[in-house]
């Protein structure tokens, strides 16, 4: 499937939402979601992604199923809508997300996440960390209203969340 830039429409229904596995035709609608400028500023690195790096990238993690999944989460039309990500770092599984720039401002961030969790705990996974930039108040809310509490850091301008499955 081959994805050509979606402009923005008032008329997309969010009521369901489905998560799916990456697939290899998703490469460049993740690379172009990636260097949307309200996610790179909400980065920890703020540079535009070039081509290379992220084929490189998303095909490592392609690869490793055991250490990243990736979810492509769709409205019922099977428009994608965003992306949840969880990476093992340290026997530890983070997690982030985004939405495409078209569904944001839609109050679906909680609702994508609640989905992806819930397909990732079908997984077996059932411990969540999350780093996010403190002055990022929307992803922070997502976090909060999704039951992943906050935790003290260390790292300036950071916050890092735990979820637990209870």
């Amino acid at each position: 499937m081959v994805y050509k830039k979606i402009s923005i429409r008032k008329n997309y229904s969010y009521n369901t939402l489905k998560p799916r596995l990456v697939r290899i035709e998703d490469e460049k609608l993740l690379l172009d979601w990636a260097n949307d400028p309200l996610v790179r500023a909400n980065a920890l690195n703020k540079k535009n992604i070039s081509s290379e790096t992220h084929h490189t990238w998303f095909n490592s993690r392609l690869q490793k199923p055991e250490s990243c999944k990736i979810l492509i989460i769709e409205n019922e039309k099977e428009i994608p809508v965003g992306q949840v990500r969880i990476e093992k770092k340290n026997n530890k599984w983070f997690i982030d997300f985004s939405l495409a720039k078209f569904a944001r401002g839609k109050k679906i961030g909680s609702k994508l996440l609640k989905v992806a969790i819930t397909r990732f705990k079908k997984m077996g996974i059932k411990v969540f960390f999350a780093e996010v930039k403190s002055d990022n108040k929307a992803s922070c809310r997502v976090f909060e209203k999704n039951k992943f509490e906050k935790k003290t850091t260390f790292k300036r301008n950071l916050i890092n969340f735990i979820y637990k499955n209870k």
